[in-house]
Formats: structure tokens, C-alpha cells, sequence
């Protein structure tokens, strides 16, 4: 899947990314959000940097995810003149002096992915970073942040495996559709 999606050009990851803003801009859940956490694209994911534009042209606090002892992510608040430096994977991160939010308290996170299927399970790149740090929805689904996991289409697959740990999306969101995850059914 890592290949497929590192596959497409620059001009479909482009295109992609931007019917992908459109549609999420759509979305009820994330005109209503206050705080959006959201992601840098890495490895051909793909990029919700023009929904990260206009969630700071609507005014909504954007975080971004910052990697914590035991796996786990805090979010950060950044700002379109935010300066970032490097942790240990080669993705960018605020200072440790920016606000923090508390997961918890977060109304909406863009989740990267590299395959899922349709009842909502994702597969991500092995830290399980996303699971640890969203651990409470598994015991309590409606609580916390609505996960929106951000896909091309080609990482679709029929079916998962999950495991205990795992921690479902509310939403997935591709160029070509939005589908409510098993997670998002529960709400």
C-alpha cells in the first residue's frame, strides 16, 4: 500500500488531496469543530494541508502531533508562521513550548493511514502512536475527537484484521467518497 500511494504523481496526489479538502470542508463535523488536529503528509501520504488552510482561515485551533515517551503523540498548537523542527522520524513538530491540548479535549483529528477497509479499521505505519494516544474510545466511542482517516482510494481493501488495541475511525475521507466507519455509526 506504502508503494501504491508513493506510486501516483505529483499531479494525482495533488488532485487527490484537494477533492479531499472539499469534501472534508463539507463535512458538519468539521465546519462545527473548534480544534482540528491534523498531520504533515510523509511518504506519499496524502496531504490535508489545504484543509489545515482553511481551518485557520475559519479561525479553528489547529495541533499537530508530537511523539511522547511510550509511543504515545501530544498535540501541539501551531500557526501558519509556526517554526517547526525535526523529531527523530524526519517529520517536522512544534517547539515543546507551544500549547498543548489534551486529547481528550480535541473535537476533530485528521488520522494518516496506510490501508483501511470499509467498517472504519485502519492500518497505520506499526507505532501504534494513534492507538495508544486514543486508547479511551475504545472503552468510550462517543467521547473525544471525531477520527477522520485521510486515504487515496487505492488504499481501500475488503477487509482488516483487527486487534485488540486498535482504535476504529469515525470517518474515512478519498477523493472519490466519504464513508462513516463502524466507530461513526456508534455516535
Amino acid at each position: 500500500m506504502r508503494q501504491k500511494r508513493r506510486a501516483l504523481s505529483h499531479t494525482e496526489q495533488h488532485r487527490a488531496a484537494q477533492a479531499v479538502g472539499r469534501k472534508l470542508a463539507r463535512m458538519m463535523v468539521f465546519r462545527q469543530a473548534k480544534s482540528l488536529a491534523c498531520y504533515l503528509p510523509n511518504d506519499g501520504e496524502i496531504s490535508p494541508l489545504a484543509i489545515t488552510r482553511l481551518a485557520f482561515r475559519r479561525r479553528k485551533s489547529v495541533y499537530l502531533p508530537c511523539l511522547q515517551a511510550r509511543c504515545r503523540l501530544s498535540f501541539r498548537q501551531v500557526s501558519p508562521r509556526s517554526h517547526l523542527s525535526v523529531n527523530r522520524f524526519g517529520i517536522p513538530e512544534p517547539p515543546r513550548k507551544a500549547t498543548t491540548i489534551d486529547a481528550h479535549a480535541l473535537d476533530v483529528v485528521i488520522v494518516p493511514l496506510v490501508a483501511f477497509d470499509p467498517a472504519g479499521r485502519r492500518l497505520g505505519m506499526g507505532g501504534g502512536y494513534y492507538d495508544r494516544s486514543f486508547a479511551f474510545k475504545r472503552q468510550f466511542p462517543q467521547r473525544g475527537p471525531v477520527l477522520i482517516g485521510l486515504a487515496h482510494s487505492c488504499q481501500e481493501v475488503a477487509q482488516l484484521t483487527a486487534q485488540a488495541w486498535d482504535v476504529p475511525l469515525d470517518w474515512i475521507v478519498t477523493e472519490k467518497k466519504i464513508m462513516r466507519g463502524d466507530a461513526g455509526k456508534k455516535r
